[in-house]
């Protein structure tokens, strides 16, 4: 499968509004990080998962972890690669941090 173009803005049909928007914003981006947000956001880290190991990227991926907050999302991932489910490869293209300088500094260190 092969990503749309972003500059024309041809998607198929299939593709969803948010879709199409995350799909560009990851074409246009170095990385791809998340905040604490609500449910959708868990999704779209899982997504970004999938997209990963359908080889559509090799971006880095961000984590900002306030508080602990996704803690237990940490540990579900390495759950799944233990379970072989999510390579160790694609797992370490996972960067996490609590302060948000430090992770923008691993992510672009990753370019």
């Amino acid at each position: 499968m092969a990503w749309p173009s972003a500059t024309r803005g041809k998607f198929p049909a299939r593709f969803s509004d948010d879709e199409k928007r995350e799909i560009t914003s990851l074409i246009r981006s170095d990385a791809y990080h998340q905040s604490v947000r609500g449910i959708g956001t868990l999704e779209e880290v899982i997504e970004i998962f999938t997209w990963l190991q359908l080889g559509l990227h090799l971006k880095p991926i961000g984590l900002l972890n306030a508080c602990g907050f996704y803690d237990l999302l940490l540990q579900f991932l390495s759950h799944m690669r233990d379970e072989q489910f999510l390579t160790s490869k694609h797992l370490s293209m996972l960067s996490v941090s609590a302060d948000v300088e430090s992770l923008l500094d691993d992510l672009m260190s990753d370019r």
